[in-house]
């Protein structure tokens, strides 16, 4: 609920992506749109010189899951406006290193391996196709290259789908380059069908193809043929996921392709995966359908761990036919699970829990709420409260005055406080007032501004189409 309804702000525009996607070795370019507010920044003109300047500028978060500046590897994406559309490239201290225009870019994904992709996509609406390309870029703003055609991105590795057809065979290829342009893996289809090509996180890639499933691990260059393995759950937290593997087993995979398989029997909650989650070395797992329980199974001590049924019974659950889920859905962080409850008053609660499942925070009034990457968790309450992995109250942002909690990434936390210049109606999603006059700021744990402008005085503007920089 938080994301849908931050996407709605005038404030903070979320360029949503899950990886660059439809290539062979190109040049190519791509334009959005700015807004303004009322930050004072310094910019640099289109020769990579500098000069300092006062301008209003509205700093947009790119990123994948968040509204927030989303740091990974200490770096994050924002878009904005100076004379024209860029993609800049800020530190964790709010220094922009590197922009590039941001003509017809749709994406930008956060820092893995080193490496980001951007990626442009172009829809031919009568013919019903698209093309994505995607350039690779360091974090010292070098491009290693762009790529078109291609299916998924991620870890600085790129699936680049080519079509064979002939009299006598007609297949779909995918080549995956790694970060230098070196094909490490290649798939041939069987028939004259698409693939379906994913990325999951950490440098691992999935391939579906009709019966057939192959997932390769980047790390470590090698494929794993899994065809009766459920890969929708194959998405990984600190290394770790869990998944499915017949009809009797499961299995812990890690992302560098070390697979570890166990009898399903080992977890007695009988949930399905929409109510299954593995984190920090645990499988969260939940069965909703008769009298509620949750359980959590340490994958390294192979220990099971129940919920209290005098909590499991109020959690709050909705019926997606044929079974039921919790909704909204648990928040998850290294240190604790946030879950939702239904009081006997008819109102929602939240309750903060470690992974033995003891409860750290009894449940409170929330409409929302989220676990941050940092350890920290923020429970939705009127004044927007920040509480440590124990349940202790660290501060509320209310009272330092931001009125908007935007969300958080590995390590800070993005707010906006709109001086009472507007106000959301979280029911309607709009917006009432001036949306343009707010102020931001990036927190760390202790509420102390790690900034709260974004420093261009001395950024360096790179054409991605140039490799040779």
């Amino acid at each position: 609920m938080l994301n849908k309804i931050l996407s709605a702000l005038v404030l903070v525009c979320i360029v949503c992506l899950t990886g660059c996607s439809n290539g062979s070795l190109q040049n190519n370019t791509s334009k959005t749109s700015g807004r303004e507010s009322n930050l004072n920044t310094s910019s640099a003109n289109n020769n990579g010189n500098t000069e300092t300047k006062s301008s209003h500028k509205t700093y947009d978060p790119i990123n994948t899951t968040n509204a927030g500046f989303n740091f990974s590897e200490d770096l994050a994406w924002v878009k904005y406006n100076d004379g024209q559309d860029y993609y800049g490239c800020i530190d964790n201290s709010g220094k922009m290193l590197f922009r590039c225009s941001a003509e017809n870019l749709s994406n930008a994904t956060i820092f893995e391996n080193g490496y980001s992709g951007l990626e442009k996509t172009d829809v031919n609406l009568e013919a019903k196709t698209s093309n994505t390309t995607c350039t690779i870029i360091d974090k010292n703003g070098k491009v290693y290259g762009t790529y078109s055609n291609v299916t998924a991105y991620g870890y600085g590795y790129t699936v680049v789908e080519t079509y064979t057809s002939g009299y006598n065979e007609a297949y779909y290829q995918y080549d995956i380059y790694s970060p230098s342009g070196e094909i490490v893996y290649t798939y041939n289809t069987e028939t004259n069908e698409k693939a379906s090509v994913g990325y999951h996180g950490e440098g691992v890639f999935c391939i579906r193809d009709n019966n057939e499933k192959v997932v390769y691990f980047a790390k470590k260059e090698k494929e794993w043929e899994c065809s009766g393995a459920d890969l929708d759950d194959l998405y990984f937290n600190d290394g770790i996921a869990v998944i499915e593997t017949g009809e009797k087993t499961m299995a812990i995979i890690k992302s560098d392709g070390e697979i570890t398989e166990f009898e399903k029997s080992k977890i007695t909650a009988k949930g399905d995966r929409k109510n299954s989650r593995v984190y920090d070395n645990c499988l969260v797992y939940a069965d909703l359908d008769g009298a509620k329980s949750v359980e959590t199974y340490d994958l390294q001590k192979e220990t099971v761990f129940q919920m209290e049924s005098e909590y499991a019974e109020n959690l709050k659950v909705v019926d997606t036919s044929p079974g039921y889920m919790m909704h909204p859905a648990p928040s998850y962080n290294k240190d604790g699970i946030l879950f939702s409850f239904k009081g006997a008053d008819g109102l929602n609660y939240c309750g903060l829990f470690d992974y033995e499942l003891n409860c750290k925070l009894e449940p409170t009034k929330a409409t929302d709420y989220i676990a941050n990457q940092n350890g920290t968790f923020v429970i939705y309450n009127g004044s927007n409260t920040l509480y440590d992995k124990n349940g202790n109250k660290l501060y509320s942002f209310s009272e330092k005055g931001y009125n908007i909690v935007v969300n958080s990434s590995d390590k800070y936390v993005l707010v906006i406080g709109n001086k009472g210049q507007a106000t959301l109606d979280k029911d309607t999603l709009k917006i009432s007032g001036d949306a343009t006059k707010y102020n931001f700021a990036v927190l760390d744990e202790k509420g102390e501004v790690v900034f709260d402008s974004i420093d261009t005085s001395s950024v360096k503007t790179i054409d991605i189409y140039n490799t040779a920089q």
